[in-house]
């Protein structure tokens, strides 16, 4: 990520952001701005354009983002994302977690 910026509804929300990520890295993004989070997601997906700066993928990445609000994702399901996540766990109970 190189000099991303985004200005939304006349406010910057991000300004001139500059990170690597390189094999094996594991990053945890924390913010107190939810639009600027948002916004980096959204650009990082392709879902919206900076104002300026670029980014790049590597060859053999995955990328996947799950917005804070994902009900879209579950309108026409029974489940809502707990219990679509309970699926994947494991049935002992003695194995659960919270």
């Amino acid at each position: 990520v190189e000099g991303l910026s985004k200005t939304i509804d006349g406010e910057k929300v991000l300004d001139n952001v500059y990170f690597t990520l390189n094999k094996g890295d594991k990053v945890a993004f924390i913010g107190r701005n939810d639009i600027a989070m948002t916004t980096l997601f959204k650009i990082l997906m392709g879902e919206m354009e900076p104002d300026s700066g670029s980014f790049k993928w590597g060859v053999t990445t995955s990328q996947s983002y799950f917005p804070r609000d994902n009900s879209k994702y579950f309108e026409n399901s029974d489940y809502n994302l707990v219990e679509w996540l309970r699926q994947f766990s494991p049935q002992d109970e003695s194995e659960s977690f919270l």
